[in-house]
């Protein structure tokens, strides 16, 4: 419980002592008490984050102290070992700057930890602490949240202060994958060409997608080096240009995107049409 300053604790119990006063004085000092803690309250809040399957988004803990900045700082944060493969949490500026580092522990879907050091400094308000969350390649979910459970604070002198925390969100994008590549015609001559239709499994996300194009192995034709599919659309086009063709021979054209390959065979003709 906070301690009610020395002048005032004296001046309730003498006022205290007055008949009729202490049912009215012990209210007052249990206001006092409530405001203290009120004024004495720091929270913890999570940021939240999109990020698409297989990849990692970083999210910020921060800290709001208004009245009691902690010397240390304690919590577990729980998650769907499902939906994330990996969490690790780094100490960020607003921790490092009082001298304090992060140790945490725990298995899937737990993890503990303590931020503190060996020092009396105090966290200010800020981010103390970055948590870096590894989306599994294979998700249904479209979201997963991460709960800041059982926070704990301290002063320099290990009394506990009070803390309340706020988890985050992560929102979970499927990443597109390519579903179809086909040309047409499938078959060329000398100088003839063919348009090529890549088909995505779903609307590239915001900034686009990149697929990288090329040949499977050496042949007279030429293809698009890459192209970014526009945010919300699902496909697109590039031509496959035939050079000289000596001798018929088949070339298979490929699409690549996130290290997967798709590719489609166009036979080379000799002569014109």
């Amino acid at each position: 419980m906070p301690k009610i300053p020395f002048l005032i604790r004296n001046l309730l119990k003498s006022l205290a002592d007055f008949s009729g006063c202490r049912l009215r004085w012990r209210v007052a000092i249990v206001t006092l008490v409530g405001v203290s803690c009120a004024l004495g309250q720091s929270t913890l809040t999570l940021s939240s984050a999109t990020v698409v399957t297989g990849a990692t988004a970083t999210l910020n803990l921060s800290l709001n102290a208004p009245a009691n900045p902690p010397a240390a700082l304690e919590w577990t944060l729980t998650y769907s070992a499902a939906d994330f493969t990996a969490v690790t949490v780094t100490a960020a500026s607003a921790a490092t700057a009082a001298g304090k580092s992060v140790t945490c522990v725990g298995g899937a879907g737990t993890y503990r930890c303590l931020l503190a050091g060996l020092n009396d400094n105090k966290m200010a308000s800020g981010v103390v602490a970055t948590v870096a969350v590894t989306v599994a390649s294979s998700v249904p979910d479209t979201s997963s949240a991460i709960q800041v459970l059982n926070p704990t604070a301290s002063d320099a002198t290990g009394h506990a202060l009070g803390v309340t925390a706020t988890g985050g969100t992560i929102n979970i994008s499927q990443s597109v994958k390519i579903a179809k590549l086909v040309c047409s015609p499938s078959k060329i001559y000398s100088h003839g060409s063919s348009a090529c239709t890549v088909k995505l499994s779903g609307a590239a996300p915001s900034g686009g997608t990149a697929i990288s194009f090329g040949l499977a192995k050496s042949a007279p034709l030429t293809v698009s080096a890459s192209v970014t599919v526009p945010a919300g659309s699902a496909t697109t086009q590039f031509s496959a240009q035939a050079g000289v063709i000596g001798t018929k021979e088949t070339a298979a054209v490929t699409a690549t995107l996130s290290g997967k390959t798709a590719s489609y065979s166009l036979n080379l003709a000799v002569g014109t049409p």
